[in-house]
């Protein structure tokens, strides 16, 4: 009815003027451009997107206390290196729930979701290649040991994390190719490659040094930036 297209129309305006205000002043156009084109069940989407990162950290087993913490973190590493927030949440979540077999703690999970987000940076890698690139991860990191068919996907999306893990990886002296031969022949536990990545984390902080932002870098902190003024409004 004309009545409820009234409201609809009235309810997109006043959320529209809500989300907006938590931008930038630079970026509050650019946001009202882009929610002038969502519809209402788009906005809805991408509401329901920042609930499943929510909901990826509460069955990881961060508690409510803990959460906000954990999400200003992820945020922080997402928008610092143009990273979708969503697939960095679920790379930590995925990879806190084999806590244990990692041998690790909350805090250096933090650190290493980090280390992962710098080296999609240095790669510029794409969204899409950065989302895969992190499915595939974490999966290597909570099998207990590094497969073929994931590590064959971090040398296309994630490259310069490999170069960081063979550095910090005694066997591999640095070098990738050696590494490679190892996960092929199976001598690469989660652990092994999980500690490596921390032990050498320098090799790509050197590196972010030179790391010029891609447009579509760009566009995906505009998206982070997004979902979580539209999850927070919802």
């Amino acid at each position: 009815t004309r009545k409820a297209a009234r409201k609809m129309e009235s309810d997109m305006s006043g959320a529209a003027t809500k989300i907006t205000g938590a931008f930038t002043k630079a970026g509050a156009t650019a946001v009202a451009a882009i929610i002038a084109g969502l519809s209402f069940n788009e906005l809805r989407k991408t509401a329901d997107e920042y609930k499943k990162i929510v909901n990826t950290l509460t069955v990881a087993g961060v508690s409510e206390a803990q959460r906000g913490g954990v999400l200003d973190a992820l945020t922080k590493s997402a928008q610092a290196n143009a990273v979708p927030l969503e697939a960095l949440a679920s790379l930590y979540g995925r990879v806190s729930q084999a806590q244990t077999t990692l041998n690790t703690s909350s805090q250096e999970l933090l650190g290493f979701t980090d280390l992962v987000s710098q080296a999609l940076r240095v790669g510029g890698t794409s969204a899409s290649d950065a989302s895969g690139a992190l499915l595939q991860l974490g999966q290597a990191l909570s099998n207990g040991k590094v497969q073929s068919e994931e590590y064959n996907s971090m040398l296309e999306g994630a490259y310069p994390l490999l170069q960081a893990v063979a550095a910090g990886m005694k066997e591999a002296g640095g070098d990738v190719a050696k590494l490679t031969t190892l996960v092929k022949d199976g001598k690469v536990s989660s652990e092994a490659f999980y500690r490596a990545g921390l032990a050498d984390a320098q090799v790509l902080q050197d590196k972010l040094a030179g790391a010029v932002t891609t447009t579509d870098q760009a566009t995906q902190r505009l998206r982070n930036e997004f979902t979580l003024a539209v999850g927070k409004f919802d």
